[in-house]
């Protein structure tokens, strides 16, 4: 059974048909689609997961090394004021000098704890197997931004049409054609937009639906994306998460990155 962008079930989402009807808006397009300008000279991608990859090595460095030299420096800073005179302050209300004794040691005592348990830590994490970089799947599409909005923080941001770039021209034609009827349909219908929006996109930070999931599993090239930064035409890139442990893999969560000519961003 062909599965979604969320991994859940063809015949499951099937049921959870989206409003304005877009399985007419599919045969519509079957039946006449529209031209599709395809875009040239796609773009290595290779470079598209570097941050991704920069990201997940970032997330297995420790940040005990980091906490210890904080916590070092600034129980010497508080040593050597005591021991310079700097410390206590003689305004009224200040703290006793034994409690600033007691503070700067302690700081300097948890400083060494950290570093013994970093250095325990990574004595067990080289005995452990190498933690492998986890798989990422990687989309090169065509992006059209749409009029179709949804919740993104505090406001709100539109969407984007996503042609892969391995769909045939013909299924290509075809998918843009019926997001094309659908989209236009969903924008003359307020209450279908809510819809659209708040019962069907979901969860709220979800960020890529497949065209299948939409107008049914022949429909298959396509997606609606939450636009990346402005322009938010041109080449893209879906990339599916790499962290946390529970969205690794999942096209739903998938970053949608924009080629600047230059480079990818989000």
């Amino acid at each position: 059974m062909p599965e979604n962008t969320d991994g859940t079930p063809g015949s499951m989402r099937a049921a959870l048909a989206w409003p304005d009807d877009p399985f007419s808006a599919w045969a519509q397009a079957v039946r006449s689609p529209e031209p599709y300008e395809r875009l040239t000279d796609p773009p290595d991608i290779d470079s598209a997961d570097a941050a991704s990859i920069a990201d997940w090595i970032e997330d297995q460095r420790s940040a005990l090394p980091m906490l210890a030299i904080v916590c070092a420096a600034v129980g010497a800073i508080v040593i050597g004021g005591l021991v310079l005179g700097i410390l206590p302050r003689t305004d009224s209300g200040a703290e006793p000098a034994s409690m600033h004794w007691a503070g700067g040691i302690a700081l300097l005592v948890a400083s060494a704890v950290l570093w013994v348990w970093e250095v325990l830590s990574r004595r067990r994490r080289r005995a452990r197997p190498p933690i492998l970089i986890p798989e990422v799947r990687v989309v090169l599409c065509e992006l059209h931004p749409t009029r179709f909005n949804i919740h993104d923080g505090d406001g709100y941001r539109e969407t984007c049409v996503a042609i892969a770039e391995d769909a045939s021209d013909a299924q290509a034609e075809r998918i843009f054609t019926a997001f094309r009827i659908w989209l236009a349909r969903l924008e003359e219908d307020q209450h279908a937009t809510s819809l659209a929006r708040n019962e069907h996109w979901r969860p709220s930070d979800a960020n890529v639906f497949g065209s299948e999931e939409i107008f049914g599993p022949d429909a298959a090239g396509g997606y609606l994306v939450r636009r990346p930064s402005l322009p938010a035409d041109g080449w893209g890139v879906l990339l599916t998460p790499r962290r946390p442990a529970r969205l690794v893999g999942r096209l739903r969560f998938a970053d949608i990155r924009r080629w600047t000519g230059t480079g990818w961003s989000l």
